[in-house]
């Protein structure tokens, strides 16, 4: 095709697009790569779909994205193979940078939490103990109000370079937000941990002297687990906890097992939200989303539990607690059968009202046959359109750990349901699946909005994630927005969707209707 001759800028009357002369195109070092792919391809009579580079003579590099399926005889045997090329070179540089980005806290230098994450699952694989010790600042706040944020960046810039030079090399650091630093150090004991601990906290106190010239005193709390357990997140979960009850005297706190005593008020905590879904405890808000102009185009469904003693707990407080348990399915399909059932209302009473969007947890994906029935269904029920209700999900579900996408999000798009992913920017496991995913809108996490314009590393990530977005014709919506600073960076930078308490809070459905419904060109800044 024109295409292909375009993108291996060949000469359509001179050039014979056949197998081998293709093959010589491929770089040297992804040949076997294709070969492979499309060996396996032919034997089990199945398509195949890779990425690889192309090597012009010029030393020249294009990533090219390919599709291909072989046809076959009546005998069995191959007739002919056909397929697509796609230059994703330009995704792939926006990925790549993105990439670089995303391990990076870009304040210190230092890897961030995510990668700390990763490299804690790395050494806990090689089965000998790992002491995890996370620590903070004490009121580092005080720093920043008193000298301002410019003073107190460069303190937690010092911070790290002296971590840095007192660990040995096999030790890892990070800097995992605010003023939070997280050191890995695989195979010492809790003893030892503790000595690095009482270490830590000495060199940072000398941070101060010298170079800032400024009368102050660091100090830190450090909380430690060592253990070798598979699972990081329960390392991570119990210095955490160390570290809130490290106060005073007891700086340095290492997990025991009767800290847990968190864990039992969360079961507390599950056994009463069962009793709130029997019990019609549960209400939803909505928060609106809208364009440059202010005017609505959509909004977020967000679930609140009013208690027997009449607290009403935002989800904070109760969806970290579900997640991973049946009940944060059965909370999903209760917000999916209430925001359809609220929409329907809203559009009985003609009221313009252009869809909802809903948080659904990695869970309703992970078996068949997925959510894609219970949403379709509702839907159905109360006579709405496909693309009334926008599926929110993280980007661990388009990146699970099989790196296959799960079929069912791929069933919602086919079906005509609008797919987003929320909090994009905060784990960045799925660039290399973007373009894979049948998306239709990425939400920028809050954490990178708050950022913006002073922090050139988040401004950066969102000028990267806008540029990806343009790539993969996806929209882009900012989250969490407050300021009318940050709303006019993001106007410059090319948004045109935003969501945050700039605009409102989330709303009642009554209070939200007279509001938004009943003056569709209401002005931003409204309540």
């Amino acid at each position: 095709s024109a295409e292909t001759h375009r993108i291996f800028e060949t000469d359509p009357g001179s050039f014979t697009p056949d197998y081998d002369a293709f093959l010589e195109f491929v770089h040297p070092d992804d040949r076997h790569l294709l070969t492979e792919a499309y060996r396996r391809s032919v034997e089990t009579h199945s398509p195949y779909s890779i990425e690889h580079r192309v090597l012009f003579r010029d030393g020249r590099v294009k990533f090219i994205h390919e599709r291909g399926r072989t046809e076959y005889g009546s005998d069995g045997l191959p007739l002919r193979s056909i397929g697509t090329a796609q230059d994703v070179t330009e995704l792939r540089q926006a990925r790549d940078s993105l990439e670089k980005l995303a391990f990076e806290d870009h304040l210190t230098g230092l890897p961030n939490r995510t990668a700390a994450r990763n490299e804690l699952e790395r050494m806990l694989q090689r089965g000998a103990p790992v002491a995890v010790l996370q620590l903070d600042l004490v009121e580092f706040q005080q720093i920043n109000g008193t000298y301002g944020h410019e003073f107190g960046d460069e303190v937690l810039r010092r911070v790290g370079r002296t971590l840095a030079r007192l660990l040995p090399a096999k030790d890892h650091l990070s800097r995992i937000g605010g003023d939070e630093f997280l050191i890995l150090s695989p195979g010492i004991s809790s003893e030892e941990a503790l000595e690095l601990a009482n270490r830590v906290r000495a060199a940072v106190q000398l941070v101060t002297s010298g170079p800032l010239d400024v009368p102050i005193r660091l100090d830190t709390r450090v909380g430690l687990a060592v253990g070798s357990d598979p699972d990081a997140g329960t390392l991570l979960q119990h210095a955490d906890i160390a570290l809130h009850l490290a106060r005073g005297a007891e700086a340095c706190q290492l997990y025991r097992e009767d800290m847990s005593e968190v864990m039992r008020q969360h079961m507390v905590v599950l056994s009463r939200f069962d009793q709130a879904l029997e019990r019609d405890q549960l209400f939803l808000e909505y928060q609106a989303q809208v364009d440059s102009d202010g005017a609505l185009t959509g909004a977020e469904a967000l679930v609140r539990w009013r208690t027997e003693n009449n607290e009403v707990l935002p989800p904070g407080a109760f969806i970290p607690i579900i997640e991973g348990t049946p009940l944060v399915e059965r909370l999903g399909v209760w917000v999916l059968d209430r925001a359809a059932r609220q929409m329907a209302d809203w559009r009985s009473q003609g009221l313009p009202f252009p869809s909802v969007s809903v948080n659904l947890s990695p869970r309703h994906f992970l078996t068949e046959p997925g959510i894609s029935p219970v949403l379709l269904a509702t839907l159905e029920r109360y006579g709405l359109p496909r693309d009334a209700l926008e599926v929110e999900i993280t980007e661990s579900v388009v990146m699970p750990l099989t790196g296959q996408i799960p079929a069912d999000v791929e069933r919602l798009a086919a079906s005509g349901v609008p797919i987003a992913i929320d909090d994009f920017g905060t784990g960045y496991s799925s660039l290399s699946m973007l373009y894979r995913v049948p998306l239709h809108r990425l939400k920028i996490d809050r954490s990178l909005i708050r950022g913006v314009p002073s922090n050139t590393g988040a401004a950066s990530i969102v000028s990267a994630t806008i540029a990806l977005a343009e790539a993969l014709n996806l929209e882009c919506l900012a989250e969490g927005v407050e300021t009318a600073e940050e709303l006019a960076w993001l106007r410059s930078a090319g948004f045109n969707r935003y969501q945050g308490f700039l605009f409102a809070r989330p709303q009642p459905p009554e209070v939200f209707a007279q509001r938004w419904l009943a003056a569709p060109d209401a002005a931003i800044g409204g309540t």
